[in-house]
């Protein structure tokens, strides 16, 4: 899944729990359940950088509607995705362990553009109601 629909979720289950330490758990129950789903990421450093920007500017824009345990969500959800950045340039070799969704093949599944895409706006705009709505 893209950052931003990492994020925005992250930030939508983080929200709806108690406490720092649940809005993490969630945050990172819901990168792997949405890894799940056949989706499709970002392609290369361009589309991630783009993809990063709308996520975070996205949030930014939501700030008056996103609490701290919000912020520990989107945080814990779009964290993992750092690992796949570290391995695409080099600074981190690929291994058994690491993030169960991206060293899983049986958990991450992939979908091509445009249907690949087109299955993240539920979910982005359940976040994004979710969110606005509190």
């Amino acid at each position: 899944m893209y950052f931003t629909t990492h994020g925005l979720v992250g930030a939508a289950v983080g929200a709806a729990t108690g406490s720092p330490a649940a809005a993490v758990a969630a945050g990172l129950l819901s990168h792997i359940v949405l890894d799940v789903i056949p989706h499709h990421d970002a392609s290369g450093p361009r589309g991630a950088l783009v993809d990063i920007a709308v996520g975070v500017a996205v949030l930014v824009l939501l700030r008056r509607h996103l609490g701290p345990l919000a912020w520990w969500g989107a945080v814990a959800a779009t964290l993992p995705d750092l690992e796949v950045a570290l391995r695409y340039y080099g600074i981190l070799q690929p291994t058994p362990w690491g993030f169960p969704s991206h060293n899983w093949a049986f958990l991450h599944h992939r979908w091509p553009l445009p249907g690949g895409f087109l299955v993240q706006i539920p979910f982005l705009l359940l976040a994004l109601l979710s969110l606005v709505t509190r």
